[in-house]
């Protein structure tokens, strides 16, 4: 009888795991895109009817690109984990930091009754990249470019938010290129 709990523990466990693994980014932890679009969907839900506002911020870093050339996978690696970190410290606990791939990130963010709202928790996510990254004994300098789409103005689904935040997010990386020109 011993025997056959621990099986059935062992195997519950196992289901555990791979459920976590289906639905999490295994470098980072955080949600990835399927959760992510279920947490945008149940925001928008949740929205609508409150009469409310949503948000999906879309994030992608900065020269990446040249980080895991110049200093290796695992650097980069590390870096996006300590990305991971800092979103999830800057959204509150009812938002949802997640990686959908690469080292791009949205954020989900729930239950504002103002714009303005929004705008501060948007410096909080900007404020996550104004430190560099220690890896190991140097220190990265990061940067994003973000976009942000409010539900209803930018978009009635998930769908949509995300895709009008990644227009306005690579408006935003224009801009900037623009600038250091």
């Amino acid at each position: 009888f011993a025997g056959v709990l621990t099986h059935i523990g062992d195997i519950k466990a196992e289901q555990e795991r791979l459920s976590h693994l289906a639905y999490h980014d295994p470098l980072t932890g955080l949600p990835n895109r399927y959760l992510l679009m279920d947490r945008l969907e149940m925001a928008i839900a949740r929205a609508r009817r409150a009469g409310a506002l949503a948000a999906a911020v879309f994030i992608d870093l900065d020269g990446f690109k040249a980080v895991n050339d110049t200093w290796g996978h695992e650097t980069g690696d590390f870096l996006l984990v300590s990305v991971a970190e800092r979103l999830t410290k800057a959204v509150r606990e009812q938002d949802t930091a997640a990686r959908p791939g690469g080292d791009e990130f949205i954020a989900v963010l729930d239950g504002f009754s103002s714009p303005g709202e929004i705008d501060t928790l948007l410096n909080r996510i900007n404020g996550a990249f104004s430190e560099p990254v220690k890896a190991g004994d140097r220190l990265i300098a990061i940067s994003a470019s973000v976009g942000a789409a409010v539900y209803p103005d930018d978009g009635e689904t998930a769908n949509e938010l995300i895709a009008k935040a990644d227009e306005y997010m690579y408006a935003h990386k224009s801009r900037n290129r623009g600038a250091s020109r």
